[in-house]
């Protein structure tokens, strides 16, 4: 959604985008205990 927010940001579409009250792009991001090594046992 990198394009959405940038789209959202350059001109013209800026003026369009505040005007139609559109919001930035809430991004994912996992919490630290999913982060860690997964162990595999073959």
């Amino acid at each position: 959604m990198n394009r959405y927010d940038t789209k959202r940001q350059s001109i013209p579409t800026n003026i369009v985008a505040g005007a139609a009250k559109f919001q930035a792009f809430e991004y994912f991001e996992a919490d630290t205990d999913s982060r860690t090594p997964v162990k595999v046992e073959f």
